[in-house]
């Protein structure tokens, strides 16, 4: 905070893709599976969020931050992936 004391703050952060996926499955009654694809879609580069005081609540700040670069994310869509196991029956 400008005022040199701490805090906390909030912020939402919208993640709207399309997402393709290929994916394996093996068969039988334990099952797993792994699957990997793309997300289309717009990856904000910014975040903002409003910073609250802890000594005095009534001082609040709006603060606005680069999102780091991470590695398969891009302004356009980021790469995906899931594995999982499953019983059937």
């Amino acid at each position: 905070m400008n005022n040199g004391g701490t805090g906390y703050g909030a912020s939402k952060i919208a993640l709207n893709t399309t997402n393709l996926k290929l994916g394996l499955k093996t068969g039988g009654r334990l099952y797993f599976i792994v699957e990997v694809g793309y997300g289309m879609g717009d990856i904000p580069q910014t975040v903002t969020f409003k910073a609250t005081d802890n000594n005095n609540p009534a001082f609040t700040q709006t603060k606005t931050k680069d999102i780091p670069a991470l590695p398969g994310v891009s302004e356009n869509g980021m790469v995906i992936g899931k594995m999982g196991i499953g019983f059937s029956f």
